[in-house]
């Protein structure tokens, strides 16, 4: 493993701005994302000046509300991003440029960046730090905090900008003052490793090494990526303004909610004026996206809509737990010391997936399976196979059910999944505790047989999808289950509304059949088998008097190429979960 020190990106204001865009506001964390204060005493987040509570902030004293309003940001990606070490973002006040047109807000990046480490999914690529961390399973650099971030102390006091900052939760600030939970959002997304490590200046890679961002990073003048350019290509590409292009399938499949700033193709355009602005080029959306978008160089207004920005982040690596969506107002936390936050005890995390049963299209392509010799090499919590990989059996779908996650549905990544068959025998566990929604004080499955593996996939109803660079999700090894003789039943649930992208449908959920472990496949995520997030499949019915219609000739790519599968009918839903042996 490899690391490096980096730069900060900062967020600017200009003599006009508009306000627009909902709240998002924090819930039950998937990651600890804490706020460490750098400030002396009686300055920046310390700062004593007696201030009145506003808009949800009950803070008294100026430094209070300052702190508060961004533990509450740190809280919001918090709730949308898995990691299970702990987040640390080292920040204060300083004073940052200012004049009567122009003011940077604030600035903040990784404090480190890393590559070749266990887990990384890419070789010889830098990754941030609290990503590098989040992939690794563990701290890579103990000690230092992740991120480092600073807000410019002069705003509203001895910069001639007009304008103070407001430090409420509700995003509605009064006339004349920017919204400093936006801001703070902002640069903790720099620091989450929305930013390429690339020199603007001479177009040189980190080291020699490519990053994770600029692999989705392409000029389309010349439809060349970032990491083949030559130095010199890739600062024409930082001044081709409307061609430089984010082409992650996740912020492409997202595109269709952009009115402005998007391709054809939905690829989303990135910032990249003529000449060059350090700090602001190619590491921003660009500022023709619209509607406006939290991670655009400049301030806009009030925004704590970070749906575009956690796709681009899933893009490079991250696994999300939830969507952005409006939540009541949280508690606000205590300032902590500058101590090492305790790891939280993990809660079943993800999407929802219903899978359908699904058979390669007559007349197409088809999938020509892996033969053992050589096989597939999957490891996961029961032990580790070299399996034989046979024909698609299933297409799982990203699904809302009973409306508990409105938008889950337009999800991107899916899973295919494929029968498998082992040559050996081997005894499987036994009296497995399996945690979910539907048995939250455990249910008790004896592990039968190998059945199928999960493989991360995009589809499309019109033509070949791009893979992502990253899946966000991870491969998945399920085993055929039942009830542990002698435990309690599992109880099914009956008229369950479900909605995936096939459309809305209810579901009797009758008995488990399957549980999917998280699995490495051929070496390619050695952290796997220890994470914690798992699927328990229940076998459905649909009870629509109006049935599922066989769906033709869908779409789909992964790891083991495109093709195209007819989706017949609606045959398990899969519900995160934990387990226990």
């Amino acid at each position: 493993m490899r690391a490096a020190n980096v730069a900060r990106l900062a967020l600017l204001a200009l003599s006009s701005c508009a306000a627009l865009w909902l709240v998002a506001a924090p819930a039950a964390a998937s990651s600890t994302i804490t706020i460490i204060n750098l400030d002396g005493a009686g300055v920046g987040l310390n700062d004593p000046t007696p201030v009145a509570p506003v808009g949800g902030n009950p803070g008294i004293t100026l430094g209070a509300q300052r702190f508060n309003a961004m533990q509450f940001a740190a809280d919001t990606w918090g709730v949308l991003l898995n990691s299970v070490v702990p987040i640390r973002v080292g920040s204060s006040f300083a004073p940052l440029f200012c004049n009567a047109s122009f003011a940077t807000l604030g600035q903040a990046g990784p404090n480190s960046v890393h590559r070749d480490f266990v887990g990384a999914p890419f070789a010889s690529t830098w990754y941030a730090a609290a990503l590098a961390n989040a992939r690794a399973g563990g701290d890579l650099n103990p000690g230092v905090d992740d991120i480092g971030a600073q807000f410019n102390s002069t705003f509203g006091t001895t910069c001639p900008f007009p304008g103070t900052f407001y430090y409420g939760f509700d995003a509605s600030p009064p006339g004349g003052a920017l919204d400093f939970v936006s801001i703070v959002l902002h640069e903790i997304g720099h620091g989450l490793g929305f930013l390429t490590f690339v020199d603007l200046a001479s177009g040189a890679k980190l080291a020699g090494f490519d990053d994770i961002f600029m692999r989705s990073l392409e000029n389309h003048s010349t439809t060349k990526l970032y990491p083949v350019m030559t130095n010199a290509e890739r600062i024409t590409a930082s001044i081709d303004t409307g061609d430089l292009h984010w082409v992650g399938a996740l912020v492409v499949g997202a595109s269709g909610s952009l009115s402005g700033g998007v391709g054809a193709s939905g690829h989303v355009q990135m910032y990249a004026p003529n000449p060059q602005e350090p700090g602001s080029s190619v590491s921003h959306y660009d500022t023709a996206v619209s509607p406006d978008e939290l991670m655009e160089p400049f301030h806009t207004g009030p925004n704590h809509h970070v749906t575009l920005t956690l796709d681009l982040l899933r893009d490079i690596g991250w696994t999300a737990s939830a969507v952005a969506t409006t939540t009541p107002t949280p508690t606000v936390p205590p300032i902590p010391t500058d101590t090492p936050t305790p790891t939280i005890t993990p809660t079943p995390g993800g999407d929802h997936f219903t899978c359908y049963k699904a058979g390669a299209t007559s007349g197409s392509v088809k999938f020509p399976g892996i033969q053992n010799p050589p096989g597939v090499v999957l490891l996961d919590q029961f032990g580790g196979a070299t399996v034989q990989v046979k024909k698609p059996k299933f297409l799982c779908a990203p699904t809302d059910k009973n409306n508990e996650n409105p938008g889950a549905e337009l999800h991107p990544e899916h899973l295919e999944g494929y029968a498998i068959k082992n040559s050996v025998k081997p005894i499987f566990p036994t009296n497995i505790q399996v945690i979910d929604q539907f048995n939250p004080t455990g249910l008790r499955v004896d592990a039968k047989k190998q059945s199928h593996l999960l493989v991360p996939t995009v589809k499309n109803l019109s033509g070949t999808p791009p893979t992502p660079v990253a899946f966000a999700i991870d491969h998945f090894e399920c085993y055929k289950v039942g009830v542990t003789s002698g435990t309690p039943k599992f109880v099914p649930r009956l008229a369950l509304p479900i909605e995936d992208q096939f459309g809305v449908m209810t579901v009797d959920v009758k008995k488990p059949t399957f549980l999917c472990n998280p699995v490495d496949k051929n070496g390619e995520d050695p952290t796997a088998p220890a994470h914690p997030n798992h699927l328990m499949c229940y076998q459905v019915r649909q009870v629509d008097l109006v049935k599922f219609a066989k769906k033709v000739g869908v779409f789909v790519n992964n790891q083991f190429g495109p093709e195209q599968l007819d989706v017949k009918k609606p045959s398990e839903l899969c519900v995160p979960a934990l387990k226990n042996l």
